[in-house]
């Protein structure tokens, strides 16, 4: 099964793949941060509201 970001990755490879200095690692890794703040802010607001 496809995640919801399958095309948002395909569409950043391609770019990665048409421009030299295209910068995909950095996208990637605040990508991931921002999904690590996300969980940590859902866990959060879970904890409050018990």
């Amino acid at each position: 099964m496809e995640s919801s970001f399958t095309p948002i990755e395909q569409m950043l490879n391609i770019c990665a793949n048409c421009h030299k200095y295209f910068p995909l690692h950095e996208i990637i890794l605040t990508r991931f941060w921002q999904g690590k703040l996300l969980e940590n802010r859902n866990q959060d607001v879970k904890g409050v509201g018990n």
